[in-house]
């Protein structure tokens, strides 16, 4: 279960790559499916060591066998393939968090590389020995430090919406409150995060109707904050509309 969920989150971590690149191509289910198949059927392939409950240590005992390699050799250059796409589509991204990203999966390729190589040496020596201790202890330092860089970048992403979406929410809720102070409906159609400025510029609508009708009235100090708020709605236009044709 650990490996499949770890597949499947790889799986998803190079889709989500190829929706940060705005890439329309992303990868089939199907493909998902036959990697967590060909997991499942080495793992059932495996012999059962008895009372043995860990199940690291029941991987290592199986090493020495067909099934326990293929097991690792699967789960990880899974990881490995995966973690390369994820390089190969952000290649060319410079924003900070498509740098953090690429650390990340940077780790994580050579992580997956230097735990094949151990498995494949434990399976042909038969046992445990230095050269793939060592490469056990190469996976652990890198491995987890690229999943630390890769849910920065997350982090990072998250970080940028709300501070790209937040000022359009604050502005969209005075303009509301100047309408719901004077008992005016203020009904404007329901946007998700990624549309506040659309919905900012629909609240703008909705007060400028009011106040052209006569049935709103506001100070001079609220009609400047409404007038710096409509010049805020034109330049993000005008920026959205440059970013696109970019």
């Amino acid at each position: 279960m650990q490996t499949a969920a770890a597949s499947a989150a790889f799986w998803y971590l190079r889709n989500g790559m190829l929706i940060h690149a705005r890439n329309g191509v992303q990868a089939r289910p199907w493909q998902l499916i036959l990697v967590i198949g060909a997991q499942t059927a080495a793992f059932i392939a495996m012999p059962d060591h008895g009372d043995v409950n860990d199940p690291v240590a029941y991987i290592h005992q199986s090493l020495p066998t067909i099934a326990g390699w293929l097991f690792i050799i699967f789960y990880q250059s899974t990881i490995l393939a995966l973690s390369l796409d994820s390089l190969r589509i952000l290649r060319n991204d410079r924003r900070l968090d498509a740098l953090c990203f690429r650390a990340g999966h940077a780790l994580t390729a050579l992580a997956a590389t230097s735990e094949l190589i151990g498995v494949t040496i434990w399976h042909f020596v038969g046992h445990s020995n230095p050269a793939s201790r060592v490469t056990f202890s190469v996976f652990q330092m890198l491995f987890y430090p690229g999943g630390m860089l890769i849910a920065s970048a997350y982090l990072l992403i998250w970080g940028r919406k709300i501070a790209r979406t937040a000022p359009w929410q604050f502005r969209q809720r005075y303009l509301q409150h100047l309408l719901t102070r004077r008992n005016i409906p203020a009904r404007t159609r329901q946007r998700d995060g990624d549309d506040q400025l659309l919905a900012a510029y629909e609240m703008f609508v909705v007060v400028s109707n009011h106040l052209n009708i006569g049935d709103l009235v506001l100070t001079e100090r609220q009609q400047r904050h409404v007038e710096r708020i409509g010049s805020a709605i034109d330049a993000g236009f005008s920026e959205t509309t440059t970013r696109v044709a970019q």
